[in-house]
Protein backbone atom coordinates (compact mmCIF):
# COMPACT_ATOMS: atom_id res chain seq x y z
CA UNK A 1 0.00 0.00 0.00
CA UNK A 2 1.51 3.23 -1.02
CA UNK A 3 0.62 6.31 1.07
CA UNK A 4 0.64 8.22 -2.48
CA UNK A 5 -2.44 7.22 -2.83
CA UNK A 6 -5.42 8.36 -0.37
CA UNK A 7 -3.06 10.00 1.76
CA UNK A 8 -5.64 11.07 4.68
CA UNK A 9 -7.02 7.99 4.78
CA UNK A 10 -3.76 6.47 5.19
CA UNK A 11 -3.41 9.01 8.38
CA UNK A 12 -6.80 7.88 9.98
CA UNK A 13 -5.44 4.46 9.17
CA UNK A 14 -1.99 5.06 11.56
CA UNK A 15 -4.04 6.83 14.15
CA UNK A 16 -6.39 3.98 14.20
CA UNK A 17 -3.54 1.68 14.64
CA UNK A 18 -2.56 3.36 17.01
CA UNK A 19 -5.57 3.53 19.52
CA UNK A 20 -6.10 -0.17 18.41
CA UNK A 21 -2.54 -0.77 19.85
CA UNK A 22 -3.10 1.54 23.16
CA UNK A 23 -6.09 -0.10 23.29
CA UNK A 24 -5.16 -4.15 23.60
CA UNK A 25 -1.82 -2.94 25.78
CA UNK A 26 -4.27 -1.78 28.25
CA UNK A 27 -6.72 -4.86 27.50
CA UNK A 28 -3.21 -7.04 28.72
CA UNK A 29 -3.32 -4.71 31.89
CA UNK A 30 -6.77 -4.92 32.36
CA UNK A 31 -6.23 -8.90 32.21
CA UNK A 32 -3.37 -8.85 34.47
CA UNK A 33 -5.07 -7.06 37.26
CA UNK A 34 -7.70 -9.55 36.86
CA UNK A 35 -5.56 -12.30 37.66
CA UNK A 36 -3.82 -10.93 40.25
CA UNK A 37 -7.12 -9.94 42.08
CA UNK A 38 -7.83 -13.75 41.68
CA UNK A 39 -5.19 -14.80 42.45
CA UNK A 40 -4.88 -12.60 46.13
CA UNK A 41 -8.83 -13.87 46.74
CA UNK A 42 -7.68 -17.43 46.08
CA UNK A 43 -4.94 -16.85 48.77
CA UNK A 44 -7.02 -15.43 51.31
CA UNK A 45 -9.10 -17.95 50.84
CA UNK A 46 -7.46 -20.80 51.58
CA UNK A 47 -5.55 -19.22 54.63
CA UNK A 48 -9.68 -18.76 55.91
CA UNK A 49 -10.07 -22.59 55.04
CA UNK A 50 -6.79 -23.07 56.62
CA UNK A 51 -7.67 -21.59 59.87
CA UNK A 52 -11.50 -22.66 60.37
CA UNK A 53 -10.21 -26.04 60.12
CA UNK A 54 -7.60 -24.76 63.25
CA UNK A 55 -9.85 -23.38 64.76
CA UNK A 56 -12.83 -26.58 64.54
CA UNK A 57 -10.36 -28.67 65.22
CA UNK A 58 -10.01 -27.80 68.63
CA UNK A 59 -6.95 -28.19 69.76
CA UNK A 60 -6.10 -28.91 73.26
CA UNK A 61 -4.82 -26.72 75.54
CA UNK A 62 -5.85 -23.66 73.85
CA UNK A 63 -6.64 -21.25 76.36
CA UNK A 64 -9.83 -18.97 75.78
CA UNK A 65 -7.80 -16.15 74.75
CA UNK A 66 -5.46 -18.06 72.48
CA UNK A 67 -8.93 -19.06 70.49
CA UNK A 68 -10.28 -15.77 70.85
CA UNK A 69 -7.28 -14.65 68.97
CA UNK A 70 -7.31 -16.59 66.46
CA UNK A 71 -11.04 -16.44 65.69
CA UNK A 72 -10.61 -12.81 65.57
CA UNK A 73 -7.59 -13.39 62.96
CA UNK A 74 -9.95 -15.71 61.04
CA UNK A 75 -12.32 -12.96 61.36
CA UNK A 76 -10.48 -9.97 59.74
CA UNK A 77 -8.71 -13.17 56.78
CA UNK A 78 -12.71 -13.55 55.59
CA UNK A 79 -13.20 -9.40 55.54
CA UNK A 80 -10.30 -9.35 53.32
CA UNK A 81 -10.96 -12.83 51.16
CA UNK A 82 -14.75 -10.48 50.80
CA UNK A 83 -13.01 -7.56 49.87
CA UNK A 84 -10.54 -9.08 47.76
CA UNK A 85 -13.49 -11.05 45.69
CA UNK A 86 -14.87 -7.83 45.25
CA UNK A 87 -11.92 -6.70 43.92
CA UNK A 88 -11.56 -9.37 41.40
CA UNK A 89 -15.35 -8.65 40.29
CA UNK A 90 -14.62 -4.90 39.80
CA UNK A 91 -11.23 -5.93 37.80
CA UNK A 92 -13.58 -8.51 35.98
CA UNK A 93 -16.09 -5.31 34.92
CA UNK A 94 -12.76 -3.28 33.82
CA UNK A 95 -11.51 -6.44 31.69
CA UNK A 96 -14.62 -6.76 30.22
CA UNK A 97 -15.15 -3.16 29.24
CA UNK A 98 -11.37 -3.49 28.17
CA UNK A 99 -12.55 -6.30 26.08
CA UNK A 100 -15.19 -4.52 24.52
CA UNK A 101 -13.09 -1.22 23.66
CA UNK A 102 -10.33 -3.29 21.94
CA UNK A 103 -12.64 -4.51 19.92
CA UNK A 104 -14.48 -1.79 19.16
CA UNK A 105 -11.10 -0.27 17.95
CA UNK A 106 -9.74 -3.08 16.37
CA UNK A 107 -13.40 -3.58 14.09
CA UNK A 108 -12.80 0.47 13.27
CA UNK A 109 -9.04 0.23 12.29
CA UNK A 110 -10.02 -3.32 9.94
CA UNK A 111 -12.72 -0.92 8.57
CA UNK A 112 -10.18 1.73 7.18
CA UNK A 113 -7.78 -1.36 6.47
CA UNK A 114 -10.40 -2.79 4.32
CA UNK A 115 -11.63 0.91 2.54
CA UNK A 116 -7.58 1.15 1.84
CA UNK A 117 -7.56 -2.29 0.04
CA UNK A 118 -11.10 -1.86 -1.88
CA UNK A 119 -8.80 1.01 -3.34
CA UNK A 120 -5.97 -0.17 -3.90
CA UNK A 121 -7.42 -2.97 -5.78
CA UNK A 122 -9.55 -0.99 -7.66
CA UNK A 123 -6.93 1.24 -8.65
CA UNK A 124 -4.90 -2.25 -10.01
CA UNK A 125 -7.59 -3.16 -11.65
CA UNK A 126 -7.93 0.35 -13.62
CA UNK A 127 -4.33 -0.10 -14.01
CA UNK A 128 -4.84 -3.21 -16.06
CA UNK A 129 -7.70 -2.45 -17.88
CA UNK A 130 -5.72 0.44 -19.40
CA UNK A 131 -3.15 -1.71 -20.41
CA UNK A 132 -5.47 -4.33 -22.16
CA UNK A 133 -6.66 -1.54 -24.07
CA UNK A 134 -3.29 -0.56 -25.01
CA UNK A 135 -2.53 -3.62 -26.07
CA UNK A 136 -5.80 -4.08 -28.10
CA UNK A 137 -5.03 -0.76 -29.65
CA UNK A 138 -1.15 -2.08 -30.46
CA UNK A 139 -2.21 -5.15 -31.57
CA UNK A 140 -5.05 -3.82 -33.65
CA UNK A 141 -2.54 -1.41 -35.18
CA UNK A 142 0.00 -4.20 -36.15
CA UNK A 143 -2.79 -5.71 -37.75
CA UNK A 144 -3.65 -2.77 -39.89
CA UNK A 145 -0.10 -2.64 -41.02
CA UNK A 146 -0.03 -6.26 -41.63
CA UNK A 147 -3.35 -6.19 -43.84
CA UNK A 148 -2.37 -3.14 -45.45
CA UNK A 149 1.18 -4.68 -46.41
CA UNK A 150 -0.52 -7.84 -48.10
CA UNK A 151 -2.73 -5.80 -50.29
CA UNK A 152 0.64 -3.60 -51.40
CA UNK A 153 2.23 -6.74 -51.96
CA UNK A 154 -0.50 -7.88 -54.12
Amino acid sequence: MSARHDPGLHAVARVREVRERDSLLGLHRARAEHEAALERAERLGELVRTHADQLQGGASGVTSGDWAARRTALMALAAGESSARSDADAASTVRTAATEHWQHDRSRLRAVETLLERRAEARRAERERLLARELDDLGAQRWLRAHRDEEVDR
